[in-house]
């Protein structure tokens, strides 16, 4: 039976194709991807010695080891991510891998030519945790791909870029000592419900919302200085509150109400709440239970 032509052409390229894709086009090997790490000082003793890239198993590259030459897995390069370069630097090549670059810089385009940078961390803060899940797309792949201050977010299935992630709202409690020095959360959202990753003096722990001393701040009388001396109430001692005094905050001692007591309710009054502390209420007024609700009333100044 007679083979068509095309057909034997076809046949022809399958098989050798193979062989071209390891060959350059003068008909060398072709060498496999990646760098050879930089030389050893010392011969590796009992080494898989090599001529070519094609001597050595899988995607290990044949590199000098110091005198000779042995199969080794391609450098990869220093971990981290280059920044995005911010415009245009000098147009020279002043390294070529990570490893022409001192301590953990990388060898990154500055926009022209290559210079030893500081590998991009990332932008500050923490990515929320997904709810469910997104889209199955990768919109990014770092923070930088982002703009603004969002940040490079798993959505449960891909990345997108996402709002910064700031906690939940609300204080951590002043740690009372020293707790146990373990890490049980690293951000608030590692927490049920209200709670908040908060530190107990040495590690940290899911804890409840502070809600600041019990009592209330007296009203400011005029306008105090303007300085942010306390900024919640632990920061203050004993069972003073962190106040405002008509500009900026300082430590207060604790509203007790204006002197006097209120009068025993007779019957029901109006269920509205007209005042909740005394200094809602003009001159020497408090604010009493009228039986229903709150209003500014008289002291009871009866003596018994």
């Amino acid at each position: 039976m007679k083979m068509n032509f095309s057909v034997l052409s076809v046949l022809t390229l399958v098989l050798i194709c193979p062989f071209y894709s390891e060959m350059t086009s003068d008909g060398r090997p072709r060498p496999k991807k990646g760098l050879c790490p930089s030389n050893s000082t010392v011969c590796a003793l009992g080494a898989e010695f090599c001529s070519r890239d094609q001597d050595c198993p899988k995607d290990q590259k044949c590199c000098p080891n110091g005198c000779e030459h042995q199969c080794i897995d391609p450098y990869k390069g220093k971990p981290g991510v280059c920044p995005k370069p911010g415009g245009y630097g000098v147009c020279v090549e002043s390294c070529s891998c990570d490893d022409d670059c001192p301590h953990h810089e990388k060898c990154c385009s500055n926009g022209c030519g290559h210079e030893c940078t500081a590998p991009y961390t990332g932008k500050p803060g923490v990515c929320p945790k997904p709810v469910g899940y997104g889209v199955c797309v990768e919109s990014c792949s770092v923070d930088y791909d982002c703009p603004n201050h969002e940040k490079c977010c798993s959505n449960g299935c891909g990345h997108e870029c996402t709002a910064l992630y700031t906690g939940k709202p609300g204080v951590c409690p002043k740690p009372g000592g020293y707790g146990v020095c373990v890490e049980s959360c690293s951000v608030d959202y590692d927490c049920p419900n209200n709670e908040k990753c908060c530190s107990n003096g040495c590690g940290h722990q899911c804890t409840a919302l502070y809600t600041g001393k019990p009592g209330v701040c007296p009203k400011p009388v005029g306008v105090g200085v303007c300085v942010e001396s306390c900024s919640v109430d632990y920061d203050c001692p004993n069972h003073e509150k962190c106040c405002s005094n008509g500009c900026g905050h300082e430590c207060t001692a604790l509203y007790t109400g204006k002197p006097g007591v209120c009068p025993r309710p007779v019957g029901y009054g109006v269920c509205v709440e007209s005042c909740s502390v005394d200094y809602d209420c003009p001159h020497h007024e408090k604010c009493c239970s009228n039986g229903c609700g709150h209003e500014c009333t008289a002291p009871n100044t009866d003596i018994f």
